[in-house]
């Protein structure tokens, strides 16, 4: 389930200008679309990595992702912001109303189900929440 290839979003402050992607030959860039191969150099200023997941649109979920997630059978879906932990060294949802952090591995299991995962939105197009967060 979790993708082993790095893949990186890259953005200009708020805008999705790239993606990147480690292989073999080095760092392979594709335009904000990532069939479109880019003609120039991007700017960038913001590289989001990939958790290495996919939502149940199949869309790659990044940091600073907002998803609408549901735990177990519950009927009510939350919103939460996808970040990095640098204690654990692993990706994880941050609950905006609780403000708890659930991993998104235990090891190799994977604790949420995938269609039970939605990206709805980005941190970075939210400014207030990203001063509310300090991110």
């Amino acid at each position: 389930m979790r993708s082993k290839i790095q893949k990186y979003r890259l953005r200009d402050d708020k805008t999705i200008v790239g993606y990147a992607e480690e292989t073999a030959e080095g760092m392979l860039f594709t335009g904000k679309f990532p069939l479109f191969w880019l003609k120039s150099k991007q700017k960038f200023s913001h590289v989001d990595q990939a958790v290495g997941i996919l939502d149940k649109l199949n869309r790659m979920i990044y940091e600073y992702d907002i998803l609408s997630y549901k735990i177990n059978d519950s009927q009510m879906r939350r919103e939460g912001i996808v970040l990095w932990s640098e204690e654990k060294l692993a990706f994880g949802i941050f609950d905006i109303e609780s403000r708890h952090f659930s991993f998104f591995f235990v090891g190799n299991l994977f604790l949420f189900e995938k269609d039970k995962v939605e990206i709805i939105s980005h941190a970075f197009n939210r400014p207030k929440l990203m001063a509310e967060f300090k991110l």
